[in-house]
């Protein structure tokens, strides 16, 4: 069953790789949920939900962009069109937020980017090599 999952996660496109991502994230919002609710309430939830989103979009936008790269030399090309797009969107967002200066910023929005971007990178990383061994293997 294990081997099953493996080789199924291995023949993901860039939509299955969004959803499994926006899966992960799901469960690690869940998971962590507690924690703003007790410190800040319903503006850290807001926080914890909003960072969760924001990291979600801005993989899910890598993902997309770089999968319309073919060509020689196309694994770094990909890689770097998703993590100009994976950094660049959460950290615009974290920057407008701690300029304004607002709720979000002191419900601790942008610990929770941080927390979401290792997460989602870790996922994404390992979704990425498993496609790559995959492709190489066959």
């Amino acid at each position: 069953m294990i081997a099953a999952l493996k080789e199924r996660l291995t023949q993901l496109g860039p939509v299955g790789h969004s959803v499994c991502l926006a899966f992960v994230l799901l469960v690690a919002l869940v998971v962590t949920l507690p924690i703003p609710m007790l410190a800040n309430g319903s503006a850290g939830v807001w926080a914890a939900v909003l960072a969760g989103l924001v990291v979600w979009l801005a993989s899910a936008a890598g993902i997309a962009l770089g999968a319309l790269v073919s060509g020689p030399g196309e694994a770094m090309v990909r890689m770097l069109i998703a993590m100009s797009i994976r950094m660049a969107l959460p950290l615009t967002a974290c920057v407008v937020v701690e300029l304004t200066r607002g709720t979000l910023s002191a419900a601790g929005f942008v610990y929770f980017v941080l927390g979401f971007y290792l997460v989602a990178l870790t996922v994404d990383t390992l979704l990425a090599v498993r496609g790559i061994h995959c492709k190489a293997a066959s």
